[in-house]
């Protein structure tokens, strides 16, 4: 009983891990957006600004959201710690991201011919990166450590 309880409380973990991402997704769309409206310009340079800026946003509410509801470890003390784990995690997962997607799109030309093969091959790619993202940060960056654990 305790595996099936365990289960549940990973699934559970697990949609609001993204339901957490998917809010971090619209603000920094929104952040991008919204620098661009402010410089009054659609150039790359408003949009790169503000897709620079809008990750910041999106890994801080990710950080913030995902410490506090998710994983459930907004009492702990090592918040700093937690933090530079999560980002070392964010960077790991934006890496895969790059990656996975060069090679569906460009290596593997997964959906050729097909109009929204980027789309799709990045549909994939988030699939991927998401299981890395949500077990990595279960199991480093909110693990709960026991009383030995926190001794060494």
């Amino acid at each position: 009983m305790a595996i099936a309880h365990g289960g549940l409380t990973h699934a559970r973990r697990f949609v609001k891990f993204c339901i957490v991402g998917a809010s971090s997704t619209v603000i920094q769309m929104a952040t991008m957006k919204g620098v661009e409206w402010l410089m009054h310009s659609q150039s790359d340079t408003a949009a790169q600004l503000g897709n620079a800026l809008g990750a910041v946003f999106a890994i801080l509410n990710g950080f913030y959201w995902n410490r506090r509801w998710t994983f459930r470890a907004g009492h702990t003390a090592d918040a700093g710690a937690q933090f530079v784990r999560f980002g070392i995690v964010s960077l790991i997962g934006l890496a895969l991201n790059a990656s996975l997607f060069h090679v569906f799109l460009v290596r593997q030309h997964l959906f050729r011919g097909y109009r929204h093969a980027d789309l799709a091959c990045q549909v994939i790619t988030i699939s991927c990166v998401v299981i890395w993202n949500f077990s990595a940060n279960t199991f480093w960056t909110f693990r709960r450590r026991r009383p030995a654990d926190l001794r060494g």
